[in-house]
């Protein structure tokens, strides 16, 4: 984790690409679902 040399890490900027990506798809299905989550509880409430 102290170095970012391509020779030290497994993968090299390929797996840390593939992460930042995984994260960023992560993060965006938060904020997806968060919304959806708010929409629904929403439509509970005006439907009661």
């Amino acid at each position: 984790m102290a170095t970012t040399d391509p020779e030290e890490t497994p993968g090299g900027p390929a797996r840390k690409a593939l992460w930042f990506v995984g994260l960023w798809i992560a993060g965006f299905a938060v904020v997806v679902g968060g919304a959806y989550a708010l929409k629904l509880i929403m439509g509970m409430v005006v439907g009661l």
